[in-house]
């Protein structure tokens, strides 16, 4: 009898295991999905209203889903980095930290400091990046050492 009890115990334990196991990654999952999501912000939305005012007025709600299964396969793929790169403890940290005072201002503003980055990226680009390009492509005279 013993035996059985003991055997019973082991076996939901076995099996309650990887259920805790998985939903402790749904749990990451949809943290680091909602924390990805905060961090595009509204980019999204402006891209897509950009857009979306070329797509007929009776296509728009089809287009409009057709994105939001791209995005959420985007999401998925996004979330498989973090977990290849980070350790489960690490993004319980990180996600914690988002939902700190300071975490919660940073994510605010991330869409602000991502947009106004990439201009300042686009602008050396332009500005210095390509008239460097330019200065380079042409073939420099080989100088004699006589």
């Amino acid at each position: 009898m013993k035996k059985s009890t003991l055997f019973q115990v082991f076996l939901l334990l076995l099996l309650t295991l990887p259920a805790s196991k998985i939903q402790a990654q749904e749990s990451i999952d949809s943290g680091l999905r909602k924390l990805i999501e905060a961090q595009s912000g509204n980019m999204i939305e402006n891209a897509l209203s950009q857009i979306i005012v070329n797509i007929p007025e009776s296509n728009r709600d089809a287009f409009k889903a057709e994105v939001k299964n791209m995005f959420d396969a985007m999401y998925t793929d996004v979330i498989a980095v973090y977990k290849e790169h980070c350790t489960e403890a690490d993004l319980k940290k990180l996600l914690a930290f988002y939902e700190t005072p300071a975490g919660k201002r940073i994510l605010g503003k991330t869409s602000e400091i991502m947009m106004e980055s990439q201009a300042i990226g686009q602008q050396m680009g332009v500005n210095k990046l390509y008239p460097l390009m330019q200065k380079y492509m042409v073939e420099q005279p080989v100088e004699n050492e006589d």
